[in-house]
């Protein structure tokens, strides 16, 4: 139930695919074909472990991206198992095209 908080289930419109996942993380919405720029497309994945640190007590972070160096920065702390992970990228990267934190 969308209206609700929940995420869009796989049939709907905001399915991830490549394309949106590239888009969110890149800028751009597709791999680079020419083969001297997939060789210089790198994705840099950091994890942020002290999130509690820097805001406190709270229940979720989001990942953080940077599309100029295409780096993504994973919230761990609050993520114990695959389904959260997925959980938490699916709504970042559907809701989550605007520059901010919030």
């Amino acid at each position: 139930m969308e209206g609700e908080g929940h995420l869009p289930d796989a049939g709907n419109e905001n399915k991830i695919d490549v394309g949106k996942f590239c888009q969110w993380l890149t800028g751009q919405s597709h791999i680079p074909l020419g083969q001297a720029d997939r060789e210089d497309f790198k994705i840099v994945i950091e994890f942020d472990h002290d999130c509690e640190v820097r805001y406190g007590t709270h229940g979720i972070c989001y990942p953080v991206v940077n599309a100029c160096s295409r780096s993504v920065t994973l919230p761990v702390v609050h993520l114990g198992t695959s389904s959260e992970l997925r959980d938490v990228l699916s709504k970042a990267i559907v809701y989550g095209f605007e520059f901010g934190r919030c």
